[in-house]
């Protein structure tokens, strides 16, 4: 056998030889697999430094708090209350180092977010979320986390937050205010880090003060200096605008302290016996009165106190010293409604809304009148009709804060004397009484299906309560509070076969129907503290005008008070005649000035129906009645 191309080969032994025919051709292949598939939500996550927590020391323990997430309820009218917890944990925030590791080898201070317990992972997902999407100039920026058993958020820098480090000011609130408005989060919001500047991060340490947000945008810097009170002074006297003003006697209006009388009559208090065997009755029957009269085992003076107005302005040492222009003060008819429904206030131009069944006419009328009432179609089920009065405490305070430095001025005060203080009473209303006579419903009476059939029923109602003393009488029943009449003139009372006959049930006083467990159930005293007297008189000088007039005030809409000089030897004359059972109320109850009448159209429901008025008016001049017909 011969070996082709080959010479000089030897074989020898017992060795083999194959010897395949045709070419014979050797090569390697390579695969390449490639992987396709979506990305996962890790790859977010992946953005971020993972920390392990043996990497991290804890410096110190900054804050620490529950946070919990409820269900809310529906309890009343426009009220709701916290239900069931659908979610709560532990979140603790916490200065911290991170050891170095082989990407580097020094350490780094930052600031841990750290939650623990049941619902840890959801509430870190949510400030997750947040914040790793932001890049914002001014917010925390983030680090990196840990998604353990006990996840974290680290972020860059040593934080604290705001309220840990800011001393409450009322230059610096407003500067926080129009800061917390540019960053578009919460003053509790706000974070500083070890050089002064400020930063938009999560929600820390809620303080036990609230915040009124600021309707404008200013851009403000954001630095530790801005919240020196008089630093944030300068900055903001350098803006003119209406709106600013507008939050500075806002939020000067939020600056009121509660206080009693016996903390600005102590005089008064220490004159009154604490051997009183019934010094403790007035608690229970008017418990409204709690927060007036600190308990000191003494009686309520009411013969002595029981003359202060809800429309005047006080001075612990010179008295009354200012009264609202407004006759029979700021009061409004809250509501008029069946059941629990209610309505909203406001405005200058007669509108008409239908909800449901109910049909509102809201009348806006000047400050001192009733601004609206609602009428609706009863049905038989809904058989209880309340009416509610309103003192509007907000322009109240609004309008005379805005000229407090010329009551200082005119009566030639001192800074220690401009403590001023006002009443804020409770809202009283009408609700039908427990021994009313069978209410079926007011259908025959509303009917105004048939305009041929249609008769107009007048309620007129007396003005409420301007004092203390009057309050307690108007509760008490001792005080006539409304009539019917099928007179618009009121000259003529509707007799109780006639009511029965309408289906008109009887009404008797009491405290606010519409919200029984809110504090429009309670009077307070509200005191504006002298530093802020001097902040408004240092405001308004920057602003260009004279603290000592009334210009800054009509500037911002707001009436001239009625400045007086009434000593407190001079009150409490009024309230003695109270004291006398046969007094006729009638003729002691302030009247009303001459109101102009505002209409209402009503607009029935069915087109080809034709309208019918409701409308204001003072029934008989000069006798303070008031009256709406339907």
């Amino acid at each position: 056998m011969s070996i082709r191309n080959s010479s000089k080969v030897s074989i020898r032994g017992k060795a083999r030889l194959n010897n395949v025919r045709g070419n014979q051709i050797n090569h390697s292949k390579t695969i390449i697999t490639n992987v396709v598939g979506r990305a996962t939500e890790q790859d977010e996550y992946d953005e971020f430094e993972y920390v392990k927590r043996g990497r991290i020391v804890t410096i110190k323990e900054i804050h620490s708090r529950e946070l919990e997430e409820r269900e809310w309820e529906p309890r009343g009218e426009g009220h709701w209350v916290a239900g069931r917890i659908l979610r709560k944990t532990k979140r603790r925030i916490c200065a911290i180092e991170l050891q170095p590791d082989r990407l580097s080898s020094q350490t780094h201070k930052f600031t841990a977010f750290i939650y623990e317990d049941d619902d840890a992972h959801s509430f870190w997902e949510d400030v997750f979320q947040e914040f790793s999407r932001n890049w914002i100039t001014g917010s925390l920026q983030l680090f990196g986390l840990n998604r353990s058993k006990i996840p974290m958020l680290i972020f860059h820098h040593e934080l604290i937050p705001l309220e840990h480090s800011y001393k409450s000011t009322f230059w610096g609130d407003i500067y926080l205010a129009y800061l917390s408005r540019s960053k578009d989060c919460s003053p509790f919001c706000l974070w500083m880090d070890s050089t002064g500047a400020l930063y938009r991060g999560p929600i820390g340490p809620i303080p036990y003060r609230s915040f009124t947000p600021a309707q404008e945008t200013i851009i403000v810097p954001s630095s530790r200096e801005m919240l020196e009170s008089d630093a944030s002074f300068r900055f903001l006297s350098k803006f003119k605008s209406e709106a600013l003003n507008e939050y500075v006697l806002e939020w000067a209006r939020w600056q009121w302290e509660a206080i009693h009388l016996n903390d600005l009559l102590p005089d008064v208090a220490g004159d009154l016996s604490s051997e009183d065997c019934h010094r403790f009755e007035w608690k229970t029957e008017y418990p409204y009165l709690e927060h007036v009269w600190k308990d000191t085992g003494r009686q309520f003076p009411m013969d002595l106190v029981g003359d202060l107005c809800f429309d005047t302005v006080y001075s612990p040492t010179r008295g009354a010293v200012a009264r609202s222009p407004y006759i029979n003060g700021q009061w409004m008819l809250w509501n008029m409604y069946p059941g629990g429904g209610g309505v909203g206030i406001g405005g200058s131009v007669s509108e008409i809304l239908f909800i449901d069944e109910l049909t509102c006419f809201k009348l806006k009328a000047c400050p001192d009148f009733f601004s609206f009432l609602t009428w609706c179609k009863f049905e038989a089920k809904e058989s209880t009709l309340k009416l509610e009065f309103c003192f509007e405490s907000i322009e109240f305070e609004r309008d005379w804060i805005s000229q407090v430095p010329r009551f200082s001025d005119t009566l030639k005060m001192s800074e220690t004397e401009e403590r001023f203080f006002t009443i804020q009473p409770p809202s009283p209303g009408l609700r039908i009484s427990q021994a009313s006579r069978q209410y079926d419903g007011l259908a025959a009476f509303f009917r105004l299906c048939d305009a041929k059939e249609l008769h107009l029923i007048y309620l007129f109602l007396y003005p409420p309560p301007m004092c203390i003393s009057e309050l307690k009488h108007w509760l008490d029943g001792d005080i006539p509070t409304h009539f019917w009449s099928l007179d618009e003139t009121g000259q003529s009372q509707m007799t109780d076969d006639e009511l029965e006959e309408w289906g008109i049930p009887n009404f008797e006083p009491c405290l606010s129907p519409t919200y029984p467990d809110d504090s429009l159930r309670i009077m307070r005293l509200h005191s504006l503290p002298p530093h802020i007297c001097k902040a408004l008189r240092d405001w308004q000088i920057v602003q260009g005008y004279d603290p000592s007039t009334a210009d800054y005030a009509q500037y911002m809409d707001c009436p001239e008070y009625e400045i007086v000089d009434e000593p407190w030897a001079e009150l409490g004359k009024t309230s003695e005649s109270y004291q006398e059972e046969d007094q006729g109320w009638s003729s002691s109850l302030s009247p009303l000035s001459s109101m102009p009448i505002h209409t209402c159209i009503v607009e029935e429901e069915n087109e080809n129906e034709p309208a019918h008025e409701s409308t204001w008016w003072e029934a008989i001049p000069g006798s303070g009645i008031s009256a709406f017909g339907f």
